[in-house]
């Protein structure tokens, strides 16, 4: 996180991308306090989860009207992998 603007990260379902509340897609997919966020004078936030169910869900910025920024991002989680895997385009 750059600057003194707060942003977080939460894993959310797809249809909450641009929503006024979010809920967590997964058990732990959230930074803690996602809904205030961090700033650059924050230390880091680190979260861990399992993605349990396969389909296309939003990885979003959770601070009031950042979404509507656009501060989201579409994660797909694949079932019937051997092993997990990332694949950044």
């Amino acid at each position: 996180v750059q600057g003194s603007l707060a942003h977080s990260a939460i894993i959310a379902p797809w249809s909450q991308r641009q929503a006024s509340s979010f809920t967590k897609a997964f058990p732990g997919s959230a930074m803690p306090d996602y809904r205030s966020g961090i700033t650059s004078g924050d230390p880091p936030a680190t979260f861990s989860f399992t993605a349990s169910s396969a389909g296309k869900y939003a990885i979003v910025c959770a601070v009031p009207g950042h979404d509507d920024l656009g501060m989201w991002d579409e994660l797909d989680v694949v079932g019937g992998l051997a092993k997990p895997e990332v694949l950044v385009k």
